[in-house]
Protein backbone atom coordinates (compact mmCIF):
# COMPACT_ATOMS: atom_id res chain seq x y z
CA UNK A 1 0.00 0.00 0.00
CA UNK A 2 1.61 3.62 -0.95
CA UNK A 3 2.73 5.87 1.10
CA UNK A 4 0.61 9.24 2.07
CA UNK A 5 2.56 12.05 0.75
CA UNK A 6 2.05 15.33 2.16
CA UNK A 7 4.10 18.22 0.31
CA UNK A 8 4.31 21.69 2.34
CA UNK A 9 0.97 24.28 1.77
CA UNK A 10 3.48 26.71 -0.26
CA UNK A 11 5.06 24.05 -3.17
CA UNK A 12 0.93 23.47 -3.50
CA UNK A 13 -0.06 27.31 -3.60
CA UNK A 14 3.39 28.09 -5.62
CA UNK A 15 1.96 25.93 -8.22
CA UNK A 16 -0.84 27.19 -7.97
CA UNK A 17 0.54 30.33 -8.69
CA UNK A 18 2.79 29.04 -11.64
CA UNK A 19 -0.79 27.36 -13.45
CA UNK A 20 -2.51 31.01 -13.18
CA UNK A 21 0.19 32.85 -14.76
CA UNK A 22 0.86 30.40 -17.36
CA UNK A 23 -3.11 30.35 -18.09
CA UNK A 24 -3.62 34.25 -17.73
CA UNK A 25 -0.25 34.32 -20.05
CA UNK A 26 -1.94 32.22 -22.90
CA UNK A 27 -5.28 34.07 -22.66
CA UNK A 28 -3.39 37.60 -23.79
CA UNK A 29 -1.36 35.85 -26.49
CA UNK A 30 -5.25 34.93 -27.49
CA UNK A 31 -6.46 38.01 -27.46
CA UNK A 32 -3.48 39.86 -29.36
CA UNK A 33 -4.21 37.49 -31.85
CA UNK A 34 -7.63 37.96 -32.05
CA UNK A 35 -6.92 41.80 -32.31
CA UNK A 36 -4.38 41.32 -34.73
CA UNK A 37 -6.92 39.32 -36.99
CA UNK A 38 -9.61 41.65 -36.74
CA UNK A 39 -6.92 44.44 -38.05
CA UNK A 40 -5.90 42.20 -40.35
CA UNK A 41 -9.70 41.76 -41.37
CA UNK A 42 -10.22 45.64 -41.50
CA UNK A 43 -6.87 46.37 -44.10
CA UNK A 44 -8.74 43.56 -46.78
CA UNK A 45 -12.35 45.25 -46.58
CA UNK A 46 -11.38 49.11 -45.56
CA UNK A 47 -15.07 49.95 -47.04
CA UNK A 48 -16.86 47.75 -45.77
CA UNK A 49 -19.41 48.69 -42.54
CA UNK A 50 -20.18 46.29 -39.66
CA UNK A 51 -23.54 46.93 -38.97
CA UNK A 52 -24.82 50.75 -38.88
CA UNK A 53 -20.55 51.31 -38.38
CA UNK A 54 -17.85 52.27 -41.23
CA UNK A 55 -15.04 50.72 -40.26
CA UNK A 56 -12.20 53.37 -39.67
CA UNK A 57 -8.95 52.65 -40.68
CA UNK A 58 -7.38 56.95 -40.53
CA UNK A 59 -3.87 56.53 -39.16
CA UNK A 60 -4.74 59.86 -37.53
CA UNK A 61 -4.66 60.53 -33.80
CA UNK A 62 -7.66 61.00 -32.22
CA UNK A 63 -7.99 64.58 -30.58
CA UNK A 64 -9.34 65.24 -27.05
CA UNK A 65 -10.14 69.02 -28.42
CA UNK A 66 -12.30 67.19 -31.31
CA UNK A 67 -14.33 65.66 -28.95
CA UNK A 68 -15.48 69.08 -26.73
CA UNK A 69 -16.21 70.43 -30.03
CA UNK A 70 -18.77 67.70 -31.15
CA UNK A 71 -20.64 69.32 -27.96
CA UNK A 72 -22.62 66.27 -27.93
CA UNK A 73 -25.69 65.87 -25.35
CA UNK A 74 -28.47 63.27 -24.66
CA UNK A 75 -31.91 64.24 -23.38
CA UNK A 76 -34.25 61.67 -24.39
CA UNK A 77 -37.84 61.25 -22.34
CA UNK A 78 -37.97 57.87 -20.58
CA UNK A 79 -40.68 56.55 -22.43
CA UNK A 80 -38.32 56.97 -25.79
CA UNK A 81 -35.16 55.80 -23.91
CA UNK A 82 -33.80 52.32 -24.05
CA UNK A 83 -30.67 51.74 -22.38
CA UNK A 84 -27.46 51.81 -24.74
CA UNK A 85 -29.39 51.76 -28.15
CA UNK A 86 -30.43 55.19 -27.90
CA UNK A 87 -27.88 56.01 -26.99
CA UNK A 88 -25.38 54.76 -29.39
CA UNK A 89 -28.56 56.16 -32.18
CA UNK A 90 -27.58 59.50 -31.01
CA UNK A 91 -23.71 59.51 -31.78
CA UNK A 92 -24.53 57.64 -34.80
CA UNK A 93 -27.00 60.33 -35.57
CA UNK A 94 -24.60 63.37 -34.82
CA UNK A 95 -21.53 61.07 -36.94
CA UNK A 96 -23.71 61.66 -39.76
CA UNK A 97 -24.50 65.57 -39.21
CA UNK A 98 -20.87 66.17 -38.71
CA UNK A 99 -18.99 64.04 -41.66
CA UNK A 100 -21.66 65.94 -43.87
CA UNK A 101 -20.43 68.95 -42.71
CA UNK A 102 -16.91 68.20 -43.00
CA UNK A 103 -15.66 68.04 -39.44
CA UNK A 104 -13.94 64.84 -40.20
CA UNK A 105 -11.90 64.76 -36.90
CA UNK A 106 -15.59 65.01 -34.52
CA UNK A 107 -17.16 62.70 -36.99
CA UNK A 108 -13.83 60.28 -36.20
CA UNK A 109 -14.41 60.43 -31.99
CA UNK A 110 -18.21 60.28 -32.24
CA UNK A 111 -18.00 57.27 -34.17
CA UNK A 112 -15.37 55.56 -31.86
CA UNK A 113 -17.71 56.34 -29.16
CA UNK A 114 -21.43 55.13 -31.42
CA UNK A 115 -19.39 51.81 -31.67
CA UNK A 116 -18.38 51.64 -27.57
CA UNK A 117 -22.10 52.38 -27.19
CA UNK A 118 -23.26 50.01 -29.57
CA UNK A 119 -22.01 46.94 -27.56
CA UNK A 120 -25.15 44.88 -25.71
CA UNK A 121 -24.26 44.50 -21.46
CA UNK A 122 -24.56 41.02 -20.82
CA UNK A 123 -24.31 41.22 -17.23
CA UNK A 124 -24.36 37.95 -16.33
CA UNK A 125 -20.89 37.00 -18.16
CA UNK A 126 -17.91 38.07 -15.65
CA UNK A 127 -15.70 37.67 -18.80
CA UNK A 128 -17.42 38.50 -21.54
CA UNK A 129 -20.13 41.33 -20.50
CA UNK A 130 -20.24 42.93 -23.89
CA UNK A 131 -21.80 41.21 -27.32
CA UNK A 132 -21.84 42.81 -30.99
CA UNK A 133 -25.56 43.63 -31.33
CA UNK A 134 -25.22 42.54 -34.87
CA UNK A 135 -23.34 39.60 -36.30
CA UNK A 136 -23.83 38.01 -39.99
CA UNK A 137 -22.17 34.68 -39.54
CA UNK A 138 -22.98 34.06 -43.18
CA UNK A 139 -21.06 37.25 -44.50
CA UNK A 140 -18.30 37.03 -41.81
CA UNK A 141 -19.42 40.87 -40.24
CA UNK A 142 -20.28 41.75 -37.26
CA UNK A 143 -20.12 45.16 -35.02
CA UNK A 144 -17.82 46.41 -32.27
CA UNK A 145 -16.53 44.05 -30.11
CA UNK A 146 -14.08 44.72 -26.92
CA UNK A 147 -11.25 43.07 -28.49
CA UNK A 148 -11.73 45.27 -31.73
CA UNK A 149 -10.55 48.56 -29.74
CA UNK A 150 -6.94 49.32 -30.35
CA UNK A 151 -4.31 50.34 -27.51
CA UNK A 152 -4.75 53.89 -29.05
CA UNK A 153 -8.67 54.17 -28.99
CA UNK A 154 -8.82 52.81 -25.24
CA UNK A 155 -5.76 55.66 -24.35
CA UNK A 156 -7.92 58.66 -26.08
CA UNK A 157 -11.19 57.06 -24.34
CA UNK A 158 -8.96 57.51 -21.38
CA UNK A 159 -8.03 60.38 -21.76
CA UNK A 160 -11.54 62.26 -22.26
CA UNK A 161 -13.17 60.66 -19.13
CA UNK A 162 -13.12 63.55 -17.34
CA UNK A 163 -15.18 65.45 -19.80
CA UNK A 164 -17.60 63.08 -20.25
CA UNK A 165 -20.60 64.17 -18.50
CA UNK A 166 -23.28 61.63 -19.68
CA UNK A 167 -23.60 58.47 -17.16
CA UNK A 168 -24.57 55.97 -19.55
CA UNK A 169 -21.55 56.26 -21.97
CA UNK A 170 -19.40 57.46 -18.95
CA UNK A 171 -20.36 54.14 -17.58
CA UNK A 172 -19.47 52.23 -20.91
CA UNK A 173 -16.38 53.44 -21.70
CA UNK A 174 -15.03 52.97 -17.55
CA UNK A 175 -16.11 49.51 -17.95
CA UNK A 176 -14.42 49.01 -21.82
CA UNK A 177 -11.13 50.51 -20.02
CA UNK A 178 -11.02 47.92 -16.89
CA UNK A 179 -11.38 45.49 -19.31
CA UNK A 180 -9.37 45.93 -22.03
CA UNK A 181 -6.59 48.61 -20.39
CA UNK A 182 -3.53 46.58 -19.52
CA UNK A 183 -2.61 46.23 -16.91
CA UNK A 184 -5.81 46.57 -15.56
CA UNK A 185 -6.48 49.32 -13.08
CA UNK A 186 -9.34 48.72 -10.53
CA UNK A 187 -10.15 52.17 -10.30
CA UNK A 188 -11.63 51.93 -13.33
CA UNK A 189 -14.01 49.74 -11.93
CA UNK A 190 -14.57 51.14 -8.77
CA UNK A 191 -15.61 54.38 -11.12
CA UNK A 192 -17.97 52.20 -13.32
CA UNK A 193 -19.80 50.83 -10.50
CA UNK A 194 -20.37 54.69 -8.90
CA UNK A 195 -21.49 55.85 -12.34
CA UNK A 196 -23.83 52.68 -13.22
CA UNK A 197 -25.52 52.76 -9.53
CA UNK A 198 -26.20 56.28 -10.43
CA UNK A 199 -29.10 55.54 -12.10
CA UNK A 200 -31.89 55.57 -10.07
CA UNK A 201 -34.39 52.45 -9.20
CA UNK A 202 -37.80 52.97 -10.40
CA UNK A 203 -40.71 50.97 -12.30
CA UNK A 204 -40.60 53.29 -15.11
CA UNK A 205 -36.77 53.04 -16.46
CA UNK A 206 -35.86 49.66 -14.56
CA UNK A 207 -36.64 47.93 -18.04
CA UNK A 208 -35.07 50.24 -20.27
CA UNK A 209 -31.29 49.34 -19.05
CA UNK A 210 -31.20 50.19 -15.46
CA UNK A 211 -31.33 46.67 -14.12
CA UNK A 212 -28.53 45.20 -16.27
CA UNK A 213 -26.39 48.74 -14.77
CA UNK A 214 -26.94 47.95 -10.92
CA UNK A 215 -26.18 44.24 -12.44
CA UNK A 216 -23.31 45.04 -13.73
CA UNK A 217 -22.19 46.68 -10.95
CA UNK A 218 -22.45 44.83 -8.44
CA UNK A 219 -20.85 41.59 -10.45
CA UNK A 220 -17.86 44.12 -10.95
CA UNK A 221 -17.84 44.44 -6.94
CA UNK A 222 -17.78 41.05 -6.63
CA UNK A 223 -14.77 40.19 -9.52
CA UNK A 224 -12.50 43.14 -7.89
CA UNK A 225 -14.08 42.12 -4.29
CA UNK A 226 -14.75 45.58 -3.48
CA UNK A 227 -17.88 44.49 -0.28
CA UNK A 228 -18.16 47.89 0.83
CA UNK A 229 -19.58 49.10 -2.12
CA UNK A 230 -21.50 45.39 -3.11
CA UNK A 231 -22.74 45.97 0.53
CA UNK A 232 -24.28 49.58 -0.46
CA UNK A 233 -25.56 48.01 -3.67
CA UNK A 234 -27.50 45.40 -1.50
CA UNK A 235 -28.63 47.93 1.21
CA UNK A 236 -30.42 50.03 -2.16
CA UNK A 237 -31.94 47.13 -3.70
CA UNK A 238 -33.18 46.02 -0.20
CA UNK A 239 -34.94 49.70 0.50
CA UNK A 240 -36.22 49.72 -3.06
CA UNK A 241 -37.55 46.46 -2.51
CA UNK A 242 -39.71 47.26 0.51
CA UNK A 243 -40.87 50.21 -1.55
CA UNK A 244 -44.56 50.61 -2.90
CA UNK A 245 -45.06 50.60 -6.62
CA UNK A 246 -48.85 50.96 -7.09
CA UNK A 247 -47.99 51.94 -10.54
CA UNK A 248 -46.67 48.70 -11.83
CA UNK A 249 -47.60 45.46 -9.70
CA UNK A 250 -44.21 43.76 -10.90
CA UNK A 251 -41.79 45.72 -9.92
CA UNK A 252 -41.13 44.27 -6.59
CA UNK A 253 -40.78 41.05 -8.30
CA UNK A 254 -38.21 42.46 -10.64
CA UNK A 255 -35.84 43.66 -7.56
CA UNK A 256 -35.97 39.91 -5.97
CA UNK A 257 -35.01 38.14 -8.92
CA UNK A 258 -31.82 40.20 -9.29
CA UNK A 259 -31.12 39.84 -5.54
CA UNK A 260 -31.67 36.21 -5.87
CA UNK A 261 -29.32 36.08 -9.23
CA UNK A 262 -26.67 37.93 -7.48
CA UNK A 263 -27.37 35.46 -4.60
CA UNK A 264 -26.90 38.86 -1.64
CA UNK A 265 -30.63 38.36 -0.39
CA UNK A 266 -29.41 35.59 2.52
CA UNK A 267 -29.89 38.45 5.13
CA UNK A 268 -33.77 38.81 4.35
CA UNK A 269 -34.90 35.46 2.83
CA UNK A 270 -38.04 35.54 5.07
CA UNK A 271 -38.89 39.18 4.41
CA UNK A 272 -38.48 38.69 0.86
CA UNK A 273 -40.06 35.57 1.08
CA UNK A 274 -43.21 36.85 2.78
CA UNK A 275 -43.72 40.27 1.31
CA UNK A 276 -43.87 38.20 -2.41
CA UNK A 277 -46.43 35.53 -0.88
CA UNK A 278 -48.30 38.79 0.31
CA UNK A 279 -48.40 40.21 -3.18
CA UNK A 280 -49.18 36.98 -4.81
CA UNK A 281 -52.47 36.66 -2.41
CA UNK A 282 -53.56 40.32 -2.97
CA UNK A 283 -53.38 39.95 -6.95
CA UNK A 284 -55.26 36.58 -6.51
CA UNK A 285 -58.00 38.26 -4.38
CA UNK A 286 -57.97 40.78 -7.55
CA UNK A 287 -58.42 37.51 -10.08
CA UNK A 288 -55.19 38.48 -11.53
CA UNK A 289 -53.77 35.12 -11.33
CA UNK A 290 -51.04 34.96 -13.91
CA UNK A 291 -49.12 37.61 -11.93
CA UNK A 292 -50.41 36.14 -8.86
CA UNK A 293 -48.51 32.58 -9.95
CA UNK A 294 -45.18 34.56 -10.53
CA UNK A 295 -44.92 35.66 -7.19
CA UNK A 296 -45.97 32.48 -5.33
CA UNK A 297 -43.50 30.98 -7.47
CA UNK A 298 -40.71 32.57 -6.39
CA UNK A 299 -42.00 32.95 -2.80
CA UNK A 300 -41.67 29.09 -2.65
CA UNK A 301 -38.36 29.31 -3.64
CA UNK A 302 -37.39 31.16 -1.32
CA UNK A 303 -38.81 29.53 1.50
CA UNK A 304 -37.35 26.56 0.52
CA UNK A 305 -34.42 28.64 0.71
CA UNK A 306 -34.87 29.78 4.00
CA UNK A 307 -35.95 26.26 5.09
CA UNK A 308 -39.33 27.42 5.97
CA UNK A 309 -41.17 24.15 4.87
CA UNK A 310 -44.69 24.95 6.10
CA UNK A 311 -44.19 28.26 4.18
CA UNK A 312 -43.00 26.71 1.42
CA UNK A 313 -46.21 23.78 0.93
CA UNK A 314 -48.51 26.88 1.61
CA UNK A 315 -47.00 28.85 -1.45
CA UNK A 316 -47.37 25.27 -3.61
CA UNK A 317 -50.38 25.17 -3.03
CA UNK A 318 -51.70 28.79 -3.73
CA UNK A 319 -49.90 28.66 -6.60
CA UNK A 320 -51.49 25.46 -7.85
CA UNK A 321 -55.41 26.77 -6.47
CA UNK A 322 -54.73 30.43 -8.42
CA UNK A 323 -54.88 27.91 -11.98
CA UNK A 324 -58.10 26.11 -10.65
CA UNK A 325 -59.43 29.86 -9.66
CA UNK A 326 -58.81 31.05 -13.09
CA UNK A 327 -59.62 28.12 -14.73
CA UNK A 328 -63.37 28.67 -12.96
CA UNK A 329 -63.42 32.19 -13.77
CA UNK A 330 -62.28 31.53 -17.85
CA UNK A 331 -64.87 28.83 -18.18
CA UNK A 332 -67.77 30.97 -19.42
CA UNK A 333 -65.52 32.22 -21.57
CA UNK A 334 -63.77 29.36 -23.52
CA UNK A 335 -63.89 26.07 -22.02
CA UNK A 336 -61.09 24.69 -24.17
CA UNK A 337 -58.55 27.92 -22.07
CA UNK A 338 -60.32 26.31 -18.61
CA UNK A 339 -59.56 23.09 -19.77
CA UNK A 340 -56.22 23.73 -20.29
CA UNK A 341 -56.27 25.79 -17.42
CA UNK A 342 -57.68 22.88 -15.23
CA UNK A 343 -54.61 20.92 -16.35
CA UNK A 344 -51.85 23.03 -15.29
CA UNK A 345 -53.71 23.04 -11.94
CA UNK A 346 -53.43 19.21 -11.51
CA UNK A 347 -50.00 19.14 -12.39
CA UNK A 348 -49.04 22.07 -9.84
CA UNK A 349 -50.54 20.07 -6.78
CA UNK A 350 -48.53 17.56 -7.72
CA UNK A 351 -45.66 19.38 -6.96
CA UNK A 352 -46.48 18.64 -3.49
CA UNK A 353 -44.09 16.37 -2.09
CA UNK A 354 -47.04 12.88 -1.21
CA UNK A 355 -46.16 13.09 2.44
CA UNK A 356 -48.05 16.16 3.09
CA UNK A 357 -50.78 15.60 0.79
CA UNK A 358 -53.20 14.68 3.05
CA UNK A 359 -52.55 17.51 5.39
CA UNK A 360 -53.95 19.74 2.02
CA UNK A 361 -56.31 17.02 0.84
CA UNK A 362 -54.80 16.50 -2.49
CA UNK A 363 -56.15 13.94 -4.07
CA UNK A 364 -59.67 14.84 -3.40
CA UNK A 365 -58.82 18.12 -4.86
CA UNK A 366 -57.23 16.34 -7.92
CA UNK A 367 -60.23 13.97 -8.50
CA UNK A 368 -62.25 17.46 -8.29
CA UNK A 369 -60.30 18.51 -10.99
CA UNK A 370 -59.98 15.58 -13.07
CA UNK A 371 -64.15 15.88 -13.50
CA UNK A 372 -63.76 19.50 -14.28
CA UNK A 373 -61.23 18.59 -17.04
CA UNK A 374 -63.90 16.01 -18.45
CA UNK A 375 -66.73 18.30 -18.51
CA UNK A 376 -64.70 21.40 -20.03
CA UNK A 377 -63.05 18.98 -22.63
CA UNK A 378 -66.38 18.08 -23.95
CA UNK A 379 -67.66 21.75 -23.98
CA UNK A 380 -64.40 22.55 -26.18
CA UNK A 381 -65.17 20.41 -29.06
CA UNK A 382 -68.12 22.38 -28.96
CA UNK A 383 -65.92 25.43 -29.82
CA UNK A 384 -63.83 24.26 -32.69
CA UNK A 385 -64.25 24.49 -35.84
CA UNK A 386 -64.21 22.84 -38.68
CA UNK A 387 -61.31 23.53 -41.15
CA UNK A 388 -61.53 21.85 -44.22
CA UNK A 389 -58.72 21.91 -47.17
CA UNK A 390 -59.89 21.52 -51.27
CA UNK A 391 -60.18 18.10 -52.37
CA UNK A 392 -57.78 15.57 -54.17
CA UNK A 393 -58.86 14.74 -57.68
CA UNK A 394 -57.92 10.28 -57.56
CA UNK A 395 -59.83 9.71 -60.78
CA UNK A 396 -56.66 9.37 -63.00
CA UNK A 397 -55.72 6.76 -60.09
CA UNK A 398 -59.27 5.52 -59.39
CA UNK A 399 -59.34 4.37 -63.50
CA UNK A 400 -55.55 3.05 -63.45
CA UNK A 401 -56.90 0.73 -60.63
CA UNK A 402 -59.97 -0.33 -62.40
CA UNK A 403 -57.66 -0.95 -65.60
CA UNK A 404 -55.29 -3.18 -63.61
CA UNK A 405 -58.23 -5.28 -62.08
CA UNK A 406 -60.17 -5.81 -65.32
CA UNK A 407 -59.97 -8.12 -67.61
CA UNK A 408 -58.82 -11.18 -65.82
CA UNK A 409 -59.71 -14.78 -66.34
CA UNK A 410 -60.47 -15.80 -62.79
CA UNK A 411 -61.67 -13.45 -59.51
CA UNK A 412 -59.14 -15.03 -57.63
CA UNK A 413 -56.87 -13.50 -60.11
CA UNK A 414 -58.16 -10.30 -60.16
CA UNK A 415 -58.49 -10.52 -56.51
CA UNK A 416 -54.70 -10.97 -56.71
CA UNK A 417 -53.86 -7.85 -58.81
CA UNK A 418 -56.09 -5.58 -56.10
CA UNK A 419 -54.17 -6.53 -53.24
CA UNK A 420 -50.55 -5.42 -55.52
CA UNK A 421 -52.10 -1.59 -55.91
CA UNK A 422 -50.80 -0.20 -52.64
CA UNK A 423 -47.91 -2.13 -50.93
CA UNK A 424 -48.71 -0.60 -47.22
CA UNK A 425 -46.50 3.06 -45.89
CA UNK A 426 -43.13 3.35 -46.19
CA UNK A 427 -41.81 5.16 -43.20
CA UNK A 428 -38.62 5.94 -44.70
CA UNK A 429 -40.91 8.10 -47.11
CA UNK A 430 -43.20 8.93 -44.50
CA UNK A 431 -40.29 10.49 -42.59
CA UNK A 432 -38.49 12.13 -45.77
CA UNK A 433 -42.22 13.91 -47.31
CA UNK A 434 -42.54 15.56 -43.18
CA UNK A 435 -39.41 16.69 -42.74
CA UNK A 436 -39.94 18.00 -46.36
CA UNK A 437 -43.07 19.80 -45.40
CA UNK A 438 -41.45 21.32 -42.36
CA UNK A 439 -39.10 23.30 -44.56
CA UNK A 440 -40.95 24.46 -46.80
CA UNK A 441 -43.87 25.35 -44.94
CA UNK A 442 -42.89 24.77 -40.51
CA UNK A 443 -45.42 27.62 -39.56
CA UNK A 444 -47.67 24.99 -37.51
CA UNK A 445 -44.38 23.21 -36.05
CA UNK A 446 -43.61 26.10 -34.27
CA UNK A 447 -46.33 26.14 -32.06
CA UNK A 448 -47.83 23.22 -29.66
CA UNK A 449 -50.49 20.85 -30.42
CA UNK A 450 -53.43 19.43 -27.89
CA UNK A 451 -54.90 15.88 -29.56
CA UNK A 452 -58.33 15.21 -27.93
CA UNK A 453 -60.87 12.26 -28.21
CA UNK A 454 -64.42 12.48 -29.56
CA UNK A 455 -65.57 12.67 -25.60
CA UNK A 456 -63.24 15.64 -24.66
CA UNK A 457 -60.60 13.90 -23.49
CA UNK A 458 -56.70 14.83 -24.04
CA UNK A 459 -55.11 11.62 -25.84
CA UNK A 460 -52.06 13.35 -27.09
CA UNK A 461 -50.00 16.82 -26.41
CA UNK A 462 -47.17 17.63 -29.54
CA UNK A 463 -44.77 19.78 -28.33
CA UNK A 464 -43.47 22.77 -30.44
CA UNK A 465 -40.28 22.37 -32.49
CA UNK A 466 -37.03 23.69 -30.85
CA UNK A 467 -35.30 26.16 -32.92
CA UNK A 468 -32.18 26.01 -30.17
CA UNK A 469 -31.94 21.88 -30.87
CA UNK A 470 -30.91 19.44 -33.43
CA UNK A 471 -33.22 16.98 -34.49
CA UNK A 472 -32.16 14.65 -31.75
CA UNK A 473 -33.78 16.61 -29.23
CA UNK A 474 -37.12 15.08 -27.69
CA UNK A 475 -39.46 17.83 -28.73
CA UNK A 476 -38.23 17.89 -32.48
CA UNK A 477 -38.45 14.46 -32.64
CA UNK A 478 -42.35 14.42 -31.33
CA UNK A 479 -43.17 17.10 -33.91
CA UNK A 480 -41.51 14.78 -37.02
CA UNK A 481 -43.33 11.94 -35.38
CA UNK A 482 -46.70 14.00 -35.47
CA UNK A 483 -45.98 15.05 -39.42
CA UNK A 484 -45.07 11.49 -40.20
CA UNK A 485 -48.81 10.13 -38.44
CA UNK A 486 -50.42 12.81 -40.44
CA UNK A 487 -48.97 12.21 -43.67
CA UNK A 488 -49.80 8.46 -42.70
CA UNK A 489 -53.67 9.68 -42.26
CA UNK A 490 -53.80 11.25 -45.78
CA UNK A 491 -52.03 8.22 -47.69
CA UNK A 492 -54.33 5.65 -45.66
CA UNK A 493 -57.34 7.52 -46.72
CA UNK A 494 -56.35 8.06 -50.72
CA UNK A 495 -55.17 4.68 -50.88
CA UNK A 496 -57.70 2.76 -48.72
Amino acid sequence: MGKLIKRPVSNIKRRRDVKRKRTRKLEAMNRKQRCENTRHIRCERPNESMGSHVVNNSSQPYSCTAFIDCAWTYELAIDEHYGYSSIMQSLTALEREKAKLGYSDQARVLNLLSRSASMMLVPHSVNEPFKPYFQDFERGRRSAMPEDFTEEELTFLEEILSDVAEPWLKSRLLDLLWLCKKPRNPEHARLAVDVYISHGIDAESWNRGVKECWERAARLCMQIRDFDRLDGIKNQLINAFHLEYPANKFMTLWLSKLMDCLKIDSEVLDDIATKLFECGKTLSRSSDFPAARSYFDLASQKYKQSGDERAWLDSLVALAASYEHEADMRLEESSMVANSLFENAVQAYRLVPTKFRDEYDISNTIKRIRTKISESGRASLDEMGVIRSPSVDISDDVATSKAHVSGKQTLERALLYFVGLYSGPNKRILESNAQEAMRTSGISSLFGSTHMSTDGRVVGITPPLNLQSGEDDPANQAVVNRQVQQHFDIENTICC
